[in-house]
């Protein structure tokens, strides 16, 4: 899906609190996308709200 971004559109992908990032921190760096880590699992919907407020 990221691929499918076009080049200079800033993306923030939003971790919900997994045990194991490191193949999203990857994919993240890969692609210069913004990573947030959440320490608790707030769920779908706060988490889809958190990055446009």
């Amino acid at each position: 899906m990221l691929a499918s971004v076009p080049t200079g559109t800033p993306v923030v992908l939003v971790d919900n609190a997994s045990s194991d990032t490191a193949a999203l921190q990857k994919l993240a760096q890969e692609h210069g996308s913004t990573l947030q880590l959440n320490t608790d699992n707030v769920g779908f919907g706060p988490v889809c709200n958190q990055r446009v407020a």
